[in-house]
């Protein structure tokens, strides 16, 4: 008989928390209130405000519920302290975190941009847009890719 000769290597709290202020950043970028979430899910709002604390664990299958509503994929929904242990990678977002991620998401026309990325129904049209906004951010930033050259800010995109 084989037994299991170590411990789970995550504090399950802690994931359940994340998981729950990832769960609360989707649904305040896609408008939706904890009613209407809960309706959703066929849950109370008192429910969803469980699993947004971490109070509650979250079944898979209301995790998949989720996905769909806000248009996301189940990574989404997962702290990178997992994703990273998995994939042995560092998260996408590693550099912008603690304050200056909540700084960047309290702007109004950061949550609009995400709000209405979220609302394109093609994944492939999202990843082009996508595509597109990183190229237009290293052309800003002064990286030209096409030909590796650097180029400088047009004045009326130059910060003061």
């Amino acid at each position: 008989m084989n037994k299991i000769q170590q411990t789970c290597p995550f504090d399950l709290e802690t994931i359940d928390v994340d998981i729950g202020k990832r769960i609360k950043k989707l649904r305040v970028l896609a408008g939706y209130s904890q009613t209407e979430v809960g309706k959703y899910l066929g849950l109370s709002f008192q429910q969803v405000q469980k699993y947004e604390s971490g109070k509650n664990r979250i079944s898979f299958g209301v995790a998949m519920a989720m996905t769909r509503l806000f248009k996301c994929s189940l990574e989404d929904l997962v702290p990178e302290a997992i994703t990273d242990t998995m994939e042995s990678q560092p998260a996408p977002d590693a550099e912008l975190q603690g304050s200056a991620a909540e700084a960047l998401f309290a702007r109004r026309e950061t949550v609009s941009l995400v709000r209405k990325y979220w609302a394109i129904e093609s994944v492939a049209a999202r990843q082009s847009l996508l595509e597109v906004m990183e190229h237009l951010g290293d052309r800003d930033a002064g990286h030209d890719e096409t030909n590796g050259s650097t180029t400088s800010r047009p004045a009326r995109l130059r910060r003061a």
